[in-house]
């Protein structure tokens, strides 16, 4: 099971809770040594635009069947509950219950001055057309 906190930002790394549970949904406290051994595969975040990879931790270290994995998802997106996936390769497998949403990382503000000293700030209304 995958577990987080609220909406995410672009670029901004966060936590992600991973419980091991069995097939009752019981937390799996009793294997943290053979679950910590396994490199963990993710998926379900897009890359980027200009083609950057969401970057996750593939090694995780469970302590009574929970571990913390810290990922950083590169655009904004909705990832649908049961879509954000974690797998370690041997047919044990996790889904996040819930979906989450990743916002854009807006700059405070971001300008563009052209040689001739015309100006505009990015999303803001430009009286004549700027010409750079």
């Amino acid at each position: 099971m995958l577990a987080f906190a609220g909406g995410k930002t672009a670029g901004v790394a966060f936590n992600i809770t991973v419980t091991a549970k069995d097939n009752f949904n019981n937390t799996v406290t009793g294997a943290d040594a053979a679950l910590s051994g396994y490199t963990y595969a993710w998926g379900g975040a897009a890359n980027a635009p200009d083609a950057t990879a969401p970057t996750y931790d593939t090694d995780l270290a469970f302590t009574n069947g929970v571990a913390t994995a810290t990922v950083t998802f590169c655009c904004a997106e909705t990832i649908a509950a049961g879509n954000l996936t974690v797998n370690n390769g041997v047919g044990q497998s996790g889904a996040s219950a819930a979906g989450l949403t990743v916002d854009h990382n807006v700059r405070d503000v971001i300008s563009i001055v052209s040689g001739d000293n015309q100006s505009a700030i990015v999303n803001a209304a430009v009286a004549q057309p700027l010409v750079v």
